[in-house]
């Protein structure tokens, strides 16, 4: 992901294409945390401590992946803000 440092003098459509990337990540991240789950028919195959260690892994897997996408979410709001003003700015011309 670009950062809103990197865009200081960014046109809209670069904005643009900030915003198409981080929703490709945003659908990838969803597809990493939906596969990282054990279904249920999957941990029923699994005796007790395999099972629990797979839930306890999935878990963790999916903490750390929350954490990374936080920070890419809060850097998306500063990016998009600043889309918000780079518009305005536009406009006003």
């Amino acid at each position: 992901m670009r950062y809103v440092t990197d865009l200081k003098k960014a046109t809209l459509a670069e904005f643009d294409e900030v915003e198409a990337d981080w929703r490709d990540s945003a659908e990838g991240w969803l597809r990493e945390f939906e596969e990282s789950l054990p279904a249920p028919e999957e941990l029923d195959t699994l005796d007790a401590d395999d099972a629990l260690g797979a839930v306890e892994s999935a878990v963790m897997a999916n903490v750390v992946l929350a954490q990374s996408i936080e920070g890419d979410t809060i850097e998306w709001g500063k990016v998009a803000m600043a889309r918000i003003k780079a518009r305005a700015k536009a406009a006003s011309k």
